[in-house]
């Protein structure tokens, strides 16, 4: 008998591959396009841009799609392995067996696919700097600051999303530490963190205008503050 749960499988795998399929189609669609025109520079910029630039932007634009073909195609298979594959079950089950609030083992199940996704996205995102990006003479940055950003940026995202999780709960609800979450009580949760993190990002990442120098084109330009 066809259960809800294979309903539910079956159309979670339409989805992904109508998704999956439509991303991989539009990106071979665009090495087409480029591929096409890459002879010749577009005659609205012909007097502009050499062809020798053009061309160069043309292949980078060539070579960094076909490598988010290969990107898609990684998390597709990451969420396969964490959903139908057992792996987000598994982390739940063994979550569940640690001595924590049901809130924190919640926590602590987001933090884990959270690290999980990103340590799977780290040798491409270096295959993309540091041999797509070199190849073109794009990069700039060095193995250190790469590795430096890394390490900043990506466990700082589960600990600040605990943090602000347990925030907006202490808020919301006090200092009780057996709390009944209703249903309509998350979009609060929800809402709060997303405030939150949006106001904070603009506050790391704010920008003030640059002073316009003597026979500029007039174009607004900002920098970090």
């Amino acid at each position: 008998m066809f259960s809800s749960a294979n309903f539910f499988t079956v159309l979670f795998l339409l989805a992904l591959g109508v998704s999956v399929a439509l991303q991989l189609w539009l990106a071979r669609r665009q090495v087409r396009h480029v591929t096409a025109h890459r002879s010749a520079v577009p005659a609205h910029f012909a007097g502009r841009i050499a062809l020798a630039a053009h061309q160069k932007a043309a292949d980078y634009t060539v070579a960094r799609t076909r490598l988010s073909t290969v990107d898609i195609l990684i998390d597709t298979c990451v969420l396969l392995t964490l959903t139908l594959g057992g792996g987000l079950w598994a982390a739940a089950t063994w979550t569940s067996t640690l001595p924590l609030e049901p809130l924190w083992r919640d926590v602590l199940l987001i933090v884990i696919v959270t690290v999980v996704t990103g340590v799977v996205a780290l040798p491409l995102s270096w295959y993309r700097t540091f041999v797509v990006e070199q190849r073109f003479g794009f990069n700039r940055m060095t193995l250190g600051l790469w590795l430096k950003d890394m390490i900043k940026a990506h466990p700082l995202i589960p600990i600040e999303l605990a943090c602000h999780i347990a925030e907006s709960v202490s808020t919301e609800f006090g200092d009780e530490t057996d709390v009944g979450i209703e249903p309509g009580c998350g979009n609060g949760l929800i809402r709060s963190l997303a405030a939150r993190t949006h106001f904070k990002r603009l506050a790391q990442n704010s920008l003030t205008p640059l002073r316009h120098s003597a026979g500029s084109t007039g174009k607004i330009g900002y920098k970090r503050a």
